[in-house]
């Protein structure tokens, strides 16, 4: 989904709102991977099919509400 743009292509910013259901979003799949201490959900196939299993909801809301430069990838 990711930010809206505006007529002349530019996105539009975070409003305090959309940022605080990011934090919230980041927060729980955080506190997810450190319930399943998951280290690593990035660098390593071990640690990104560990995450999947034990955090994929929260992932996807992660993904869902923050900007895609805010959330991380390989």
């Amino acid at each position: 989904m990711g930010p809206k743009k505006t007529a002349d292509g530019a996105f539009v910013a975070p409003t305090k709102t959309t940022r605080q259901k990011c934090y919230e979003s980041r927060d729980a799949f955080f506190e997810c991977l450190d319930r399943n201490n998951i280290l690593d959900s990035v660098n390593t196939k071990k640690g990104r099919d560990a995450a999947a299993k034990s955090c994929g909801p929260a992932d996807q809301a992660f993904e869902k509400n923050c900007a895609h430069s805010w959330v991380w990838k390989t």
